[in-house]
């Protein structure tokens, strides 16, 4: 399956509105407006918007806004509507949600679901915004619809804005060179991008996950090139493999990883876990995607083995038959990939970790949180808790020593 990633932006600021509404309340004003979709074809987008206050009460929803009716016809839209300003509930809840997309090839109907992604399909995109009297108030939301396209840089592949990027997981029955110097059974994970013609590519990666029987073991991909040892008792080697491809108008990296797998009892009941993203630019110093965007991402999220220790994983390709890797979107609260790197040869990677200074725990280095979009790791002493996923959009923003200054025991 081929992908084809366009994005928006939606800026919301506080006037009666069409549609649902409460009560009569003192009301400040919300401005709604979103970026034009980036793709050429795209001819409508509808859209529905809903305000609550801090009480929870619904302020009004309308449940269409299309953009040819309040916009430039390609996803753009301009909407107007009132906030709850009332003391004590001021804080309001705007929640957006994507209904459908049309494009020029039959813009009477939308795209059939198979035809795109949905980043609303899980739930509306949420923000808060303080609601003041008689005033304006802003809140923006940044998205990114990815769809089917026609073309690809590669056979199987999907396109982040410019950025073209592969990615499949392949379980062979020999590879890898094991302790006696045989190829033995191997897990290969593959990913590479190129940003196109002229520009730059970065490629992001979290630490990879090793889940057997209840027991985690993490996997550092920005160690190597080349064999970096085993982990035992499931891994009897694991290889990076990274490079830039010789194309003189293209910056084209790849960044892979082979995992050799010492399959029957120490490989019962395996599962995997990684994500990996690319971008024509660096995401912050701490490696976090843009805040207030929705970005994509490609998971790595698949079973290898059964309870008898034997594969169970085949051929997954990227979207495809049988699933595994798979494209998502990262919390609109940004999401921290640790390791990013600069398409060359010899361009280093760059490692980040939320470091706890002052953690009372741990005697070789601090203590350090792993955000990544399937949740997050807790970090001691070179041992990694499993993964915590959080709920909701919630992410680890810092961290303090225990006792917490300024906390207080709950009652």
């Amino acid at each position: 399956m081929r992908a084809h990633l366009v994005s928006a932006t939606l800026a919301l600021a506080l006037a009666p509105a069409c549609g649902e509404t409460a009560p009569s309340v003192p009301s400040g004003r919300l401005q709604i407006a979103t970026a034009p979709l980036h793709l050429a074809s795209i001819v409508d987008a509808d859209y529905g918007i809903a305000v609550f206050n801090g009480a929870g009460q619904l302020v009004w929803r309308n449940t269409s806004v299309r953009s040819t009716q309040y916009g430039d016809g390609r996803g753009s839209i301009a909407y107007v509507g009132p906030c709850d300003a009332s003391a004590g509930v001021s804080r309001n809840r705007v929640e957006l949600t994507v209904n459908a997309v049309y494009d020029s090839v039959n813009p009477a109907e939308p795209l059939a679901a198979g035809a795109w992604s949905n980043p609303t399909a899980n739930g509306p995109i949420v923000r808060e915004v303080d609601c003041v009297e008689n005033q304006d108030a802003r809140v923006a939301f940044d998205l990114t619809i990815m769809r089917a396209a026609d073309q690809g840089f590669f056979d199987i592949g999907v396109q982040f804005s410019d950025v073209f990027c592969s990615a499949k997981v392949d379980c062979k029955d020999a590879l890898l060179h094991d302790a006696s110097g045989q190829r033995a059974p191997t897990v290969v994970m593959t990913f590479a991008c190129t940003s196109g013609q002229g520009a730059p590519t970065w490629l992001h990666y979290s630490d990879v996950a090793l889940d057997c029987g209840g027991t985690t073991t993490w996997l550092d991909p920005s160690v190597g090139p080349g064999q970096v040892g085993a982990h035992p008792p499931t891994l009897f080697q694991v290889a990076t493999y990274r490079g830039q491809e010789g194309f003189a108008d293209l910056d084209k990296c790849y960044w892979n990883l082979a995992l050799g797998v010492n399959l029957g009892a120490d490989a019962r009941n395996c599962s995997l876990r990684a994500y990996a993203t690319a971008s024509e630019a660096a995401f912050s110093a701490t490696g976090e995607t843009p805040s207030d965007s929705v970005y994509p991402f490609i998971a790595f999220e698949l079973p290898l083995t059964d309870a008898a220790g034997a594969f169970t994983c085949a051929q997954h390709p990227l979207n495809g038959t049988p699933g595994g890797v798979s494209t998502g979107y990262t919390s609109p609260r940004g999401t921290r990939f640790t390791h990013q790197w600069q398409c060359a040869d010899d361009a280093e990677i760059t490692s980040n970790k939320i470091v706890c200074d002052g953690l009372s725990v741990g005697t070789t280095a601090p203590a350090t949180f792993t955000q990544s979009p399937g949740g997050v790791t807790f970090s001691v002493d070179g041992l990694a808790s499993p993964l915590i996923k959080l709920p909701g959009n919630r992410r680890v923003a810092g961290c303090c020593a225990n006792p917490c200054p300024g906390c207080s025991r709950p009652e």
